[in-house]
């Protein structure tokens, strides 16, 4: 049973940038909703012939191969491909400069469901997850795999709470960001919702006053993108102390310039 799965976004990030974070393996559970964890076989950074173990929730299952990197083309393209596990697929990234600024990024998925069965059969069960709403026939076609199964899922009740917030401060757009939210000040990202966490741009200079504060450090690549911060949902109680995140947000996404449209 055949699936291809592909998913594309456009991110308001530099495409180096864009293609750090996502092409470390390493990072992937922070992002990518069904991975559970990723272990290296290798020694990082990736680079062709770079192995790592992953384990993945995926259709009710619990699921564990080794990806290997067959071919990387730094900042452009990244494909990796199981070399053993239940579920055979290729991962294809790729990372183009979009026409409205930042970073065009697709992520492809083709692959073979036929053995995740199989697979389970033979299996005591210990590591399996319950299934979902749609029952056991989510597993029966490819039409069954839709791309918000492959893509995190962001706090709808965080999300609301920065919208009301922002509303009294400025003007801002809102953009999709792999399944997870962006919110946009002056043409800029101001802050997003990643999982149930917010994701803070403050800017370098305000980078260690934003730690201090309680914010965790965005190191997804062994390189913490200084300028950029997490804060986690249990800092996150009350509109109180959301606030002076989203006020430090705008602030800092006035401070510069608006992009010029592309022509």
């Amino acid at each position: 049973m055949s699936v291809d799965v592909q998913v594309e976004v456009v991110i308001d990030s530099p495409v180096v940038e864009v293609a750090s974070f996502a092409g470390d393996s390493g990072s992937a559970p922070q992002w990518y909703a069904n991975i559970a964890s990723v272990s290296w076989q290798t020694a990082p950074p990736v680079s062709v012939g770079s192995r790592m173990d992953f384990v993945v929730h995926l259709l009710g299952r619990t699921l564990a191969y080794t990806h290997e990197v067959v071919e990387l083309k730094p900042n452009r393209r990244l494909v990796m491909r199981t070399a053993d596990g239940p579920f055979p697929m290729e991962t294809t990234y790729t990372w183009h400069q979009a026409d409205v600024g930042g970073t065009r990024m697709t992520l492809r998925n083709p692959g073979h469901a036929g053995r995740i069965r199989q697979a389970d059969s033979a299996d005591d069960g210990a590591g399996d997850a319950p299934r979902d709403d749609q029952g056991p026939q989510q597993a029966q076609g490819p039409a069954r795999y839709r791309p918000r199964t492959l893509i995190v899922a962001y706090d709808e009740d965080l999300a609301g709470r920065t919208r009301e917030l922002l509303a009294e401060l400025t003007d801002f757009e809102e953009r999709k960001m792999f399944g997870g939210l962006a919110f946009m000040v002056n043409t800029h990202m101001a802050c997003g919702i990643v999982h149930d966490d917010l994701m803070v741009r403050v800017g370098k200079d305000n980078h260690n006053a934003a730690i201090n504060a309680g914010a965790t450090e965005m190191d997804f690549t062994g390189r913490p993108m200084r300028g950029m911060v997490i804060v986690p949902a249990n800092r996150l109680r009350g509109d109180s102390d959301l606030e002076p995140w989203v006020v430090a947000a705008v602030e800092f996404a006035r401070s510069d310039p608006p992009k010029k449209p592309r022509r």
